[in-house]
């Protein structure tokens, strides 16, 4: 009875492992952008914003965040 509660815990994380690990396996890679904040005003709305939804339209396999650094 208890061996029998332990292969079901055994189990139970093998298959927990399993999930996690393909989860992972199917997120998309980041690619993060940084900037430097107060160089030029309105960069982030007028440049980098519509450039960062450019590449997200042709490279949909990458997630992309932006990222101002003061």
């Amino acid at each position: 009875m208890v061996k029998r509660k332990i292969y079901a815990l055994i189990l139970m994380f093998a298959l927990a492992f399993a999930f996690f690990a393909s989860a992972a396996e199917t997120e998309r890679p980041v690619i993060r952008v940084g900037f430097a904040q107060g160089l030029e005003m309105n960069i982030e709305q007028n440049t980098l914003n519509p450039t960062l939804h450019y590449l997200q339209q042709r490279l949909p396999q990458y997630d992309f965040v932006l990222r101002a650094y003061a």
